[in-house]
């Protein structure tokens, strides 16, 4: 018999959890009428994440029913009254206590008796009852390992969950389902309750980190790996990056927002390069990064600053008459301000890329205030961001602070420093009793440039470049000093000038 068509063409209807970055990792959603487990030691988020999929799909018109094993409607409340303020007016969600039945039986009757009412053909006719008089399309089930009091074996809690997977199937509801696990190699409390899923999720949490990791989805593709996520106002996953192996090249020329900078780099920098510029305190980096993310001309800017508050930039730059504040109004510029934030470096990321549409310039500002970059697993995780923002053909301007003033010049990681297209390199240097400041454009690919080290001057239109450093050696070191072989040229010269005018010859070369 042959069958035309295939198993791939079959469209699955997505049902969104509404949990922010939990979707992403999901691949759009769960699957319509697929059963979930989520799984997960004491105090990991498991009842919160059930009842936000719940809770989110009513917000959309889906009413959903939760149905709770172990603790009580009056206790899940309260709990989660400090943690999601909104949860408590649950309009088109009904809270399904089993918990209250199993504490107003008799407690002096025998154990099996005890535990009659949780028969579990008893519990899918009330679930279907419920699920009809609500119109409902999702239900979550929270504690199911609690079944076991009433099927205390293997077998029995197996055809137990078996039954009640295919009545809720039946039911075509989207189903979440938590169970508690101890051991960390298991997926489940008693290691059944996987097999009556579509997808299974992992949540755990050591100290104030919690992670989240989807161990399968049955039929679909899904994040791989863990992921970060934290808890507060709302459930908010935070998708580890991936790296990106194709990334878009262009060959269109874009401004640095510094004119001498344009000309040294024969034309401004590749539109979606990563460009890293270093300096010691005062250099003028952040003015320079400024100056970049106002002249974009084909969309707007994000400036995501880790250091100075978002205001002090709106300061220095009203310094040289750049007004930032109107150039957000007119969606020029967007500040990220994470100055004050304990945020981890997946979070940064997230923020980053979620507010990427229309975005053109990202400039971070800065490396050295990026947390735990001395992590390889920190490190990838950055390298996954930057080249994202390539493969969007974002152009990227990364800031680092060196900390020597006057002297050799420490570079980030060589992990950073490799993917970037271009480094410039701001510095202090002393000339004959003075300080003055030097820039040099230290590499660049696919491309010619001006390798001269010119001074510049920060004055009241920003940075503006002047001359290159002419008979002099030892700037990068920070102490310059006259180039001996051209000075003596120069004295030559000017003595053969001088003997020719006594002879009254022309002066020329």
């Amino acid at each position: 018999m042959k069958i035309s068509g295939s198993i791939s063409s079959i469209k699955i209807e997505k049902v969104r959890t509404g949990i922010m970055g939990l979707d992403f990792l999901l691949n759009g959603g769960y699957n319509e009428g697929s059963i979930n487990l989520i799984s997960g030691g004491t105090g990991t988020g498991k009842t919160l994440f059930a009842l936000s999929f719940i809770h989110n799909g009513a917000k959309e018109g889906k009413n959903g029913i939760f149905v709770t094993f172990e603790e009580s409607r009056k206790n899940i409340l309260q709990n989660l009254l400090e943690k999601q303020k909104d949860l408590p007016e649950m309009k088109g969600v009904e809270i399904l206590d089993i918990s209250a039945i199993r504490r107003s039986f008799n407690l002096d009757k025998d154990k099996k008796e005890k535990f009659s009412f949780m028969d579990v053909d008893a519990i899918c006719e009330l679930i279907r009852r419920r699920a009809i008089e609500n119109n409902a399309k999702r239900i979550a089930i929270d504690g199911i390992g609690l079944l076991w009091l009433k099927y205390p074996s293997q077998s029995e809690y197996r055809a137990a969950l078996f039954r009640l997977a295919t009545e809720i199937r039946k039911m075509k509801l989207t189903t979440v389902v938590t169970t508690e696990i101890e051991n960390k190699k298991k997926l489940s409390r008693y290691g059944v309750e996987e097999f009556i899923a579509d997808s299974v999720t992992i949540l755990a949490k050591e100290g104030s980190k919690r992670t989240i990791k989807i161990h399968k989805m049955r039929g679909e593709n899904h994040a791989k790996g863990e992921h970060r996520f934290k808890i507060s106002d709302e459930i908010i996953v935070y998708p580890t990056l991936e790296p990106k192996l194709r990334i878009n090249i262009s060959s269109e020329r874009v401004t640095t927002g510094v004119e001498g900078i344009d000309k040294m780099t024969c034309g401004g920098f590749f539109r979606g390069d990563t460009i890293l510029l270093t300096g010691p305190s005062g250099t003028g980096k952040t003015i320079f990064a400024i100056q970049f993310a106002i002249s974009e001309q084909k969309g707007r800017s994000l400036y995501v600053t880790l250091n100075e508050p978002e205001i002090e930039i709106k300061k220095r730059a009203h310094t040289f008459g750049v007004d930032l504040d109107k150039k957000e109004k007119e969606g020029r510029v967007e500040f990220i301000d994470l100055s004050n934030s304990e945020m981890n470096p997946s979070e940064h990321a997230y923020l980053v890329l979620e507010k990427l549409n229309g975005v053109s310039r990202v400039v971070i500002d800065s490396l050295t205030d990026y947390p735990s970059l001395e992590s390889y697993e920190m490190r990838s995780l950055f390298s996954s961001l930057i080249f994202s923002l390539k493969s969007a053909c974002v152009t990227t301007l990364l800031l680092a602070d060196t900390p020597e003033i006057i002297g050799k010049t420490e570079f980030p990681t060589e992990d950073i420093t490799d993917m970037c297209d271009a480094i410039l390199m701001m510095r202090y240097v002393e000339v004959g009793s003075e300080i003055k400041r030097a820039i040099n454009v230290f590499k660049m690919r696919g491309t010619e440039h001006n390798r001269s080290i010119v001074e510049y001057r920060i004055g009241k239109k920003g940075i503006e470049i002047h001359k290159k450093f002419d008979g002099l050696e030892g700037i990068m070191t920070g102490l310059a000093k006259r180039n001996m072989f051209d000075e003596s040229l120069s004295v030559a010269k000017e003595i053969f000038r001088l003997g020719r005018n006594n002879r009254g010859e022309d002066d020329r070369e």
